[in-house]
């Protein structure tokens, strides 16, 4: 069991649908709803993230997570095993909407500037102001040798506008002081959560997949699970006939105890890069003029829409530290399969297929008298795993 996971060796994804993936779609879907009743989570705003992933060891690490806008999916693929540009990012679709507000402030800078207004247009265009000088003082800067007559009352009425809470905003969005490696800050910290978890409540998760109802009408999105977790367990070496192994113990049904040492829920507010007011005022003034630019491309309908790119966001994390299961398949196995499982099971299973067995964990495999496999794995107290989020609609957050 000390063999390495060669995941280039996985099938293809498309070799993998059909039966297979119907399967674990099914117990995700009957995992899902006994861990938000057995946990206490709210199945209108939880989102399950598999695989499972070890708590990041880095804040901006943690924040790659509040940073993506969740998919419309009660279960989804963690950040820390998908490509983090095929999702929208948070940060990214706010500088896009910032930049398509309007000034609320009431002044008319063509008027201020009279003649001198296009000369300063084409200076702008094309010396881009440094992130670090406010406008007021790079106006002031071309204005003393360009046009000296509306120096005065072009500064005057730039620092008028550095108070707009727009313009704020708009320089707030690009202030790398707010981002960390690249990342935007949030409230929640690593330190926080190591703190938080070691207070957390005890609790424990009984499921039979021919117990447990697929359906939940109080769930707030569809299922959607992605291929790399639909792995029923991992192996060493992944090729066709573990995989055949996999599919029938995932279609067969399973039982699972597992029990947690420590659960927390962990909350994150975006950081100083983060206006709060000026999205809520996007947000509760669709295809206002005076709020949206008209000219521009970003529009309400392309931001909080039925197809927009901010519908909701992460508002906290799930946390489990302690981790002891055992989980039993109603499948049974041959003896040369058994063999085949033996050597290959590398330590991961459903439903934490991808959990770090260098970070305090170790797995054992047996098997019944009558061929059914016996998996118990186990996460020593200081490894926390995320194992889930909760979503806020924009609408929860911004119309307020």
């Amino acid at each position: 069991m000390t063999a390495t996971v060669d995941k280039t060796k996985r099938i293809p994804a498309q070799q993998r649908a059909g039966d297979s993936a119907s399967d674990v779609i099914a117990l995700y879907q009957k995992w899902y709803n006994a861990l938000t009743s057995q946990l206490n989570l709210d199945p209108r705003r939880f989102v399950l993230m598999q695989p499972g992933v070890a708590l990041p060891s880095t804040s901006a690490e943690l924040w790659q997570y509040f940073n993506v806008i969740p998919p419309a999916s009660v279960v989804e693929e963690s950040p820390g095993h998908m490509s983090m540009s095929g999702y929208n990012q948070f940060l990214d679709n706010y500088r896009q909407v910032v930049n398509a507000l309007l000034p609320q402030a009431n002044i008319n800078l063509q008027e201020v500037l009279g003649d001198w207004y296009s000369g300063w247009m084409d200076y702008k265009a094309a010396n881009p102001k440094p992130a670090n000088v406010a406008w007021a003082d790079y106006f002031y800067e071309w204005a003393i040798g360009n046009a000296p007559n509306v120096a005065a009352r072009g500064r005057s009425a730039f620092l008028r506008l550095q108070n707009d809470m727009v313009v704020k905003a708009q320089g707030d969005a690009f202030d790398a002081s707010f981002l960390t490696h690249g990342v935007p800050q949030f409230s929640l910290t690593i330190d926080a959560v190591k703190s938080q978890i070691r207070g957390g409540q005890s609790a424990a998760v009984v499921f039979d997949s021919d117990k447990v109802q697929r359906e939940n009408a109080q769930n707030w999105a569809e299922m959607r699970v992605q291929t790399e977790a639909l792995w029923f367990f991992e192996a060493a070496r992944a090729d066709a006939s573990w995989q055949q192994l996999s599919a029938k113990a995932s279609s067969a049904g399973i039982s699972v105890d597992i029990k947690f040492a420590n659960v927390i829920t962990a909350p994150a507010m975006p950081g100083g890069w983060y206006h709060s007011s000026v999205l809520g005022l996007a947000f509760t003034h669709p295809k206002d003029n005076r709020v949206w630019d008209s000219n521009g491309e970003v529009s309400w309908d392309s931001t909080f829409g039925e197809t927009g790119n901010m519908q909701r966001f992460l508002a906290s994390v799930v946390v489990v530290d302690g981790i002891q299961m055992t989980v039993r398949t109603k499948a049974t196995f041959s003896t040369e399969e058994q063999q085949k499982m033996r050597a290959e099971f590398h330590g991961g299973i459903w439903p934490f297929v991808g959990i770090d067995a260098a970070a305090g964990h170790n797995g054992d495999i047996k098997f019944d008298d009558d061929g059914s496999l016996v998996v118990t794995s186990a996460q020593n107290v200081g490894n926390p795993q995320i194992l889930g989020g909760n979503i806020v609609s924009a609408e929860e957050m911004l119309a307020r």
